[in-house]
This record gives structure tokens, sequence and C-alpha cells, in this order.
């Protein structure tokens, strides 16, 4: 049943893509192969839940007649989980293509572009039902191309085109690192159970090369600190539906590759591996998180926000990996490894709801620049409402999901104390203090997307004249915004699905500790949580349990259950104390008065650039920004208006990347004697490498 699944999955992406390159009506082709690829999708989620829920493993050998053997297909309850993420969002992404691609028609090659799509997503499911190193890295391999093939969708803008190559460009750099481990533990053998074996059997100095050489492969995916410059680039240039698959989905492929390769196949960490990826993720997310405050356009925006929320995950690996180093912490791992891969799901739902709703402002504006917007909370009420949601999720506001995850992984944090090693303690310390910064942080990044971009008036004809998105954009946020509220409200839903997919990986299952029994009694002040679980979720739960706690007998903070309680409480109280208020006096109109202003603007709005300049200004030696002042030109009489700039460069552009671009120059400045154009000097080169093979074969 299982294997019949998979196979259907992959049959409807393929169909998809024979609809996008026969059918001759665009318009048809279109719904078509949308239509197929969503269905495929709605296979694999379908496939995955069955494997979560204990269903048997699909194996799959394909004869490929090559000679490196035979090609392996499987699912374990990890790969089960990030199917379920290409599932679930594959389907709101190609419902949301179907709208925002239909004005493109006749402009852009829409039916190719299906076709790569399709076959991007039936990539995605190879990588993650890979059972050999052959097949995963064949499949890894295409997905860099078909990424870039969909995110050149308007190739005959430089920007886009420099944005992909780029992107391909990074990811072919990691490829290297993959090969050079998964040779190293292979010994000549690729399936799964080899590389597990031989990863166990390497010696540490060896083991830490290859744990290197996964973290550079699949970080470069990932978008971790120094290979994160892709990502900034790629996801503003790409289609939104494409944005949203890349931030949620593809993304997320390197966090499961790290966990697939560097955490599972070597059994044995390194004392150093947990605190060197701590360090890596929380550097990461806390200079991610300062670069978003400082963009202008809104995809950007949230790309620097996918890299912060990519290194808070790899943190919470590396604290897992921190606790399993040492004997007796096996539980701590599995709840480290439970928040990265909660904070996976949360992340992948916020932010491709935030992807959309920014393609849908673009649709409708015409515009992504931040400081060009403004009214669109009036103009687009069911756009608006969506990325207020998102954007809650994502500065981790209670009850939302993105507070939960990063509350779970912010506790388990605040267990450091149980390890030995004084190192890593001071590490998780270090750690901790920075992604609190990035918390915080996040909060403003999301205040200033919302308020600037959605209240106020509109600052541009374009913004004042913007109406909804077509219907079918609206209903995949709608959809997209629903599952997030679910995961966010009621964790359990979800939670034994993660833990089913950690178990085993790093630690033992803690569900029991997670999420205690609602129908058996607890101790002290849980007892009214139960009572109300008993009541409402009887037999809707797929755990026993309504809260949430990291485990009874290492909690350092109260169940976030019940702050997210008491916050409804305490809002539903003001609000009936401000409805119960008498009303004094009849209401007056007068004209505005703002420091002899006689009436409000769009020109003394705040801008986002005005809100993230006190930041910018902390943070100067490390953000590397410079201003321009241009001249005062006069408007009226005596008043004027000053042109205000600032630029501020990607993170170790400067000091990393503008070094190394000059020296390749320089290199190529002095080996391009050797392309002459003389066909007889390439006449040479041929008969020099011909001597040259006959000197090595005689030698």
């Amino acid at each position: 049943m299982t294997e019949f699944l998979l196979l259907l999955s992959l049959t409807f992406d393929g169909t998809a893509i024979l609809a996008a390159l026969l059918v001759r009506r665009a318009s048809l082709a279109r719904r078509l192969g949308l239509a197929a690829i969503a269905a495929g999708g709605m296979v694999a989620l379908l496939l995955a839940g069955l494997v979560l829920g204990g269903a048997p493993e699909p194996r799959l050998v394909i004869a490929s007649g090559l000679p490196l053997g035979e090609l392996r297909l499987g699912l374990d309850p990890l790969g089960a989980f990030f199917l379920g993420l290409i599932g679930l969002l594959t389907v709101p992404t190609m419902i949301y293509a179907d709208g925002y691609l239909q004005p493109h028609e006749g402009r852009q090659p829409i039916r190719p572009h299906i076709a790569i799509v399709a076959g991007l997503v039936a990539v995605m499911t190879l990588v993650v039902t890979a059972a050999d190193g052959i097949t995963f890295l064949a499949a890894w391999e295409m997905l860099a191309w078909l990424s870039y093939l969909a995110v050149v969708l308007e190739v005959d803008d430089r920007r886009v085109a420099r944005a992909g190559f780029l992107m391909l460009a990074v990811s072919e750099l990691g490829t290297f690192g993959l090969i050079g481990a998964l040779l190293t533990i292979g010994g000549g053998r690729f399936d799964f159970p080899s590389l597990a074996a031989g990863g166990a059997a390497l010696g540490e100095p060896t083991a830490s090369l290859v744990f290197l050489g996964f973290i550079v492969g699949f970080g470069a995916k990932a978008g971790l600190l120094p290979l994160q410059l892709w990502l900034p680039e790629a996801h503003p240039a790409a289609p939104s539906h494409v944005s949203a698959l890349l931030s949620s989905v593809i993304v997320k492929l390197g966090v499961y590759g790290i966990l697939r390769f560097a955490i599972t196949f070597l059994p044995n960490p390194a004392p150093w591996w947990g605190p060197a990826l701590i360090a890596l993720g929380a550097v990461t997310a806390v200079v991610a998180i300062l670069w978003a405050l400082f963009q202008s356009d809104i995809k950007r925006i949230l790309a620097y926000s996918t890299i912060e929320n990519v290194g808070i995950i790899v943190a919470a690996i590396g604290l897992a990996e921190t606790f399993r180093s040492e004997p007796g912490l096996g539980a701590l791992a599995s709840l480290a490894l439970i928040g990265a891969l909660y904070h996976t799901l949360t992340h992948a739902l916020g932010k491709s709801l935030l992807f959309l709703g920014a393609g849908s402002v673009d649709l409708a504006t015409g515009t992504r620049e931040l400081d060009r917007l403004g009214g669109l909370i009036r103009r687009l009420p069911v756009t608006a409402g969506l990325v207020l949601i998102g954007a809650l999720s994502m500065a981790a506001v209670a009850p939302f999901a993105g507070y939960l995850s990063e509350w779970m992984v912010l506790e388990t944090f605040l267990q450091g104390f149980h390890l030995t090693d004084f190192g890593a303690r001071a590490v998780i310390v270090g750690a901790g203090a920075l992604l609190a910064l990035t918390a915080a942080t996040a909060v403003m990044v999301y205040v200033r997307f919302f308020a600037v971009g959605f209240v106020g008036r509109p600052r541009t004809r374009a913004a004042a004249a913007a109406h909804e998105v077509p219907a079918t954009m609206r209903i995949a946020g709608l959809l997209i915004g629903a599952v997030l509220l679910a995961v966010g409200f009621l964790p359990p839903l979800v939670l034994g699905v993660v833990d089913r997919a950690a178990a085993g990986t790093v630690g033992p299952s803690v569900i029991g500790s997670l999420i205690p029994p609602v129908f058996t009694d607890l101790p002290g002040s849980y007892r009214p949580l139960v009572d109300i679980g008993a009541g409402l979720f009887r037999g809707l739960l797929p755990v026993g349990g309504l809260i949430v706690i990291p485990s009874p007998t290492l909690t350092t903070i109260n169940s976030p259950t019940y702050l997210t309680l008491v916050e409804i409480l305490i809002v539903g109280l003001v609000a009936l104390i401000v409805r119960a208020i008498p009303r004094r006096g009849a209401d007056a109109s007068a004209p505005v008065w703002a420091g002899g202003i006689s009436r409000t603007t769009p020109q003394i709005q705040y801008t986002g650039l005005a809100y993230s300049n006190p930041v910018r200004l902390i943070f100067a030696t490390l953000v590397h920004s410079s201003s321009r002042r241009g001249p005062v030109h006069a408007v009226h009489g005596d008043a004027g208006a000053l042109t205000y700039s600032q630029e501020v460069p990607a993170p170790l552009e400067r000091a990393l990347y503008q070094p190394i671009l000059r020296a390749v120059a320089r290199l190529a400045a002095a080996v391009k004697v050797i392309q002459s154009g003389d066909i007889n000097q390439y006449v040479a080169y041929i008969f020099l490498i011909v001597v040259l093979a006959l000197v090595l074969r005689i030698l």
C-alpha cells in the first residue's frame, strides 16, 4: 500500500509535466499541471501520515543498469516528517500559483515553468525517500538545477539571472563537501545501512572531517553563515509560490540532510560537534535577524528571517548533539530535537504564508518596497489578516505557533546545567543570550514589516488603488493560516507526530514527558487543564493530553498552555471593561493638529528606514553601513525636501567575499593567455596532453 502511494505521488508529478508541455491551450495546461502537482502533494501527505502513524515503511529497489548498482527508495519516520512538509505546503502553493501566474500568460514561459515546478516537487520527494547515497546525490543535484530553473522565470531580468546563478553556484560548492564525506564513510557501498555502519566505525579525526563535509554541504542549502549569500538574492527574484517552496521546504531539506547524515550516520559525536553547531546556529540567527531589520524589499526581509530561523533550528540540533554526547541525557537530546523539528514545521507554515502574502502585495501594488506601501489593511483586508497571522507567529507572540516552538527550544537550552563539560555549558549560555536577542529583534522586524506596509496612509498612488487579489490566492493563504493557527492553539495535534519522527535519532521517545495524559490525575496546578482536556478533546487528540511541559522534573517555567489561556483571559477582560465604560458627551470632530501640521499626510508617517536606523547605529561596527544625505530641494517657499539613504552590505560581503572575488579575478587575468584563440596553440595543448598520458601509462 505505501509503495503504491509513493509511486502514485511521483506519477502525478510526471503527469503534470506532460500536461504542461503537451496541452496547447496555455490556461488549460496551467490548470491541469497545477492540479496534478497538488494531487501528488495530497498523496505525499497521506503517505507521510500513514508512516508516522505506524504503517509499514515503503521499500522500492529500481534496477538502474548503472555501474554504481541499484537505486533504492524508502521512507522512515524522519523522512516522513519532511515528506509531510512537502505535501502539506505543495497543495496551497499550487492553488496560489493558479492566480499568481495568470497575469503572466503571454509574457513569460508559463508552461515550461509549471513543468519545472512539477519536476522540482518530484525531486524533493526523491530527496527524502532516497535510501542510498547514489540516489540521494542524484536527487540532490537535480534539486539544485531545477531550483535554479524555477527561480529564473523572468530570465530577461539580469538581477534574476544573477540570483539564480548564485544559488546554483553555492549549491554546487556544497555538493563537493557531500561527495567527499560520502566517499569517506561509504567504503564502496552506498546503501544507508552500509553508510551508517561506516560512520560508526570511523575514528574521531576522520569522523570530524566527514562531519564538517556534511555541515558545509547541507549548510549551503540551509543558508548557514557564511554560505547564506544566495538566499537573500534568490528569494526576492523567484515567483512568490517558488519563494514559498524555497523557504518552507527546499531550505529545510538542508536541515533534513544534517539530521540524516551528520547526526544519524555519525552516532559517536566528538565533544565539540554539538557546541560548534550551537554557536554556528546562534550567530547565524542573530546576524540574519539584524540584517532583516535593515531591508526595504519585503521579500528580502522574509529571506533574512528564513536564515534566522534556520539558525535557531541548527542551534537546537547542536543542543541535541551536545546532550547526546554525555551519558544519561538522552531524554534531553530528544527534547531538543523535538523543538528543532517543531520549529521547522511552524516556520515552514508561517514563512510560506508570508511569502504568499508578499506576492499578493506585489501583484496588487506593483512594488515590494516597504516605504512605497501603507494603508493596505483597508484595501487588502484578507491578505493583511493572513500576513498578520504569519507575522505574529514568526515574531513568536503567544499563542501563535512560532511562540510555542521557540519556547520549547529556549526551555531546553535552560537545561544546559545538566552537562558536566564547562566549555559546553559556556557555549550554551552565550548562545542562549544571542537567541534571546534574536527573539527580541524579530519582534521589531515584524512590527516594522506590518506597521509600515499595512497600517497608516498609502504612501503611493499604487498603494491607494490596490485591491484584493484573485480568490485562489486568498484561498491558499486561508488554508495555510488555518493549519498554522491549529498548530499553535492545539500543539498536541502535532507533538505526537514530531516525537515519532525524532524518536531513535538522538534519544528515546519522550512524548509522555511533554504531554501528560489528559485522563489521569496530575500534581499541582495543572489539574484544571486536565479537566478542560477531558471535557473538550476526548477522542480528538492523537496523544493523551492538552498540557505541554518539557518534563515534570526539569521544568523551569510554567506551561505555555497556561500562559496562552491567561493572555486570552486578560485580552477578553480588557475588552469587556472598555465596553462597560459609559460614554460621556457627544462625539465631536475637529481638524487634526500635530506639531503645527494641520492634517496628516503620508510624508509625516514613520518609514522603515527611520524605524530601523537607531538599531543600525547601535550595531554600526558589525553592520559596516554607510549613509548618504542629498541636497535640500526647495518645495514651497522656505520649505524643502531632504533626501537620505543608507546602504547595508550583505553579511561578510566586504570581509570575506569581496577579497575572494578580487583574488579570482586576478587569477583569471593571469591565466587568460592560455585561451588566445589561436588554433595552433590548442593543437599543441592536445599534443602535450597525449604525451603526458603516454608517459603516465609507461610509469
